[in-house]
């Protein structure tokens, strides 16, 4: 039986998952461990095998050329070749030349600085290839001269091992995402395209408005997907590119005159979640479309300022305000009947928020919301 194909909220969910792991694993965390490896209360013996799996693995002491002076492990299957082999002769004989040049690099640093270093690095070992981290202190001497180092090292090849099964993890999800996001935008282009060639055998002009305004909203949607599908980050938006697209693409369906509509955004850079990048688009598309629609008698005229900006003590807004003339009746009060009114305080619904309006010299309407509370109750609901 096949596996049915996860929704988006699932490949979020998984992705930021993998994420957390992946930052876990690189934090040194894989065991859950912590500095004291030990804890009073506990049996002797599991004392003794806590302070034991704390111990390094390998702990070497070496010149400046790389030559090993004393070689200690727990086995020796971790090193190169066995201690009486190494020690006399030195590094670059018994690694591979990438392995050699970067540990004779953090020998010479740690020397020159006095300070410690650390570093990860892959090893040819008796019993195959794998992963250490290596931290490395200078050792002076009587007269203080810095000329040899202690070089301590834990096999990390588990912890590597599982960062590069949840990369590829992430990797795969991240494709499947942006594949999804890639067929949704396909889906709403045929849909946009329909409209618009609806439009065009249209029986009259109210009914071409009409199916214009649908393709419009569609299209708010579909820009999210396109630059979703672009973006590094598959769940949240750069609402100021987008923002600064829609403005654009919605100039260009309704050609005001050349310097006759004035347009001011405020975003900067701002990302918001796709739950609620979506329904702040439809809000200001809609505002946007009814604004400049206009006649060809008496087209509007004025300025028109529109974004987003943070609020006081966590909240933003979502804002557009209008000032001028010709522009066309948007019912600004909450009991004015209209589909637009309608759909304007479903939008300002989705992101938990509340609509404010005001009428005068400029005419604005306001979507205010807290994101961290509207994305806690959308990670609640999956």
């Amino acid at each position: 039986m096949n596996n049915p194909t996860p929704s988006r909220e699932e490949l979020v969910r998984e992705v930021a998952r993998l994420r957390r792991e992946l930052e876990r694993l690189r934090g040194g965390e894989e065991d859950g461990t912590d500095d004291d490896p030990s804890s009073p209360g506990e049996p002797p013996a599991l004392q003794l095998e806590k302070m034991f799996a704390a111990l390094p693995d390998v702990v070497l002491s070496l010149d400046g050329e790389g030559r090993y002076l004393k070689v200690l492990a727990r086995r020796d299957e971790l090193l190169a070749a066995p201690p009486e082999q190494l020690e006399g002769n030195l590094l670059e004989n018994f690694l591979d030349p990438e392995a050699a040049e970067l540990c004779l690099a953090v020998i010479a640093r740690t020397i020159e600085t006095g300070k410690e270093q650390t570093v990860e690095y892959r090893l040819e070992t008796l019993e195959g290839w794998k992963w250490f981290e290596g931290r490395t202190a200078p050792l002076p001497e009587a007269d203080g001269r810095m000329e040899k180092v202690l070089w301590i090292a834990r096999d990390i090849t588990a912890r590597k091992d599982a960062e590069t099964a949840v990369e590829n993890a992430l990797r795969q999800k991240d494709l499947l995402l942006k594949e999804l996001y890639h067929r949704v935008n396909n889906n709403l282009q045929i849909i946009i395209s329909l409209l618009k060639l609806q439009a065009e055998y249209a029986p009259d002009g109210d009914t071409r408005a009409l199916l214009l305004r649908n393709r419009n909203r569609i299209s708010s949607m579909a820009l999210v997907q396109e630059i979703l599908y672009s973006s590094e980050d598959l769940d949240r938006i750069d609402f100021g590119r987008y923002l600064e697209t829609l403005v654009n693409y919605l100039f260009e369906q309704y050609s005001p005159a050349p310097g006759a509509v004035k347009l001011e955004t405020e975003v900067g850079r701002t990302s918001l979640d796709i739950s609620i990048a979506i329904p702040c688009g439809l809000f200001l598309n809609e505002l946007l479309t009814a604004s400049l629609e206009g006649s060809s008698s008496a087209p509007p005229r004025g300025t028109i300022r529109t974004g987003l900006r943070p609020r006081e003590p966590d909240q933003v807004e979502i804002f557009f305000a209008r000032r001028g003339e010709n522009f066309p009746d948007i019912p600004p009060g909450p009991d004015a009947p209209s589909f637009g009114r309608e759909l304007i305080q479903t939008l300002a619904d989705q992101p938990g928020g509340r609509l404010e309006t005001r009428s005068g010299e400029w005419t604005t309407w306001k979507i205010i919301f807290t994101p961290s509370a509207q994305q806690g109750e959308r990670e609640d609901s999956l």
